[in-house]
């Protein structure tokens, strides 16, 4: 009679730890969430005074565009169109 019911409540432990999750899981999210959290201080300190330069043709690629997108044909184009749409 002991065997069985210790059987029985070890199956029973068993189906209602898979019903709430996995134990795993619960490392899961606050695993994730460190992993957000370094690479977002490394990359914070990767580019730490970094600043974007803008293109030396900015102006003439932001005529062309205009252009395009009134559906008139630039004057000049040292671009493909896509880039100067964009």
């Amino acid at each position: 009679m002991r065997l069985r019911s210790k059987k029985i409540r070890q199956t029973n432990i068993l189906s209602e730890s898979l019903e709430h999750g996995n134990s795993l899981e619960k490392y899961i999210y606050p695993a994730e969430i460190t992993l957000l959290i370094v690479l977002g201080t490394f990359y914070a300190i990767l580019f730490f005074g970094h600043f974007v330069v803008p293109n030396s043709d900015f102006c003439s690629f932001l005529d062309v565009g205009k252009s395009w997108l009134d559906l008139k044909i630039p004057h000049t184009m040292k671009r493909g169109p896509v880039y100067s749409i964009i």
